[in-house]
């Protein structure tokens, strides 16, 4: 067993983000965007939309 690094291609969850958007999403944020940082912006803008968080 050689232990080669996982590459993009081997990721298996309840979601698959396509490559296309994922480079789009980091050049927009920033260079090293991940999945749980995806998540966090997600949940953000859904309590901002239902008006539980209020930007100043």
């Amino acid at each position: 067993m050689s232990a080669k690094p996982k590459t993009e291609n081997s990721f298996v969850g309840p979601v698959r983000i396509p490559q296309v958007y994922k480079d789009g999403l980091k050049s927009l944020l920033k260079p090293h965007v991940t999945y749980s940082d995806l998540v966090r912006e997600a949940i953000y803008l859904f309590l901002k939309q239902k008006g539980i968080i209020k930007d100043e």
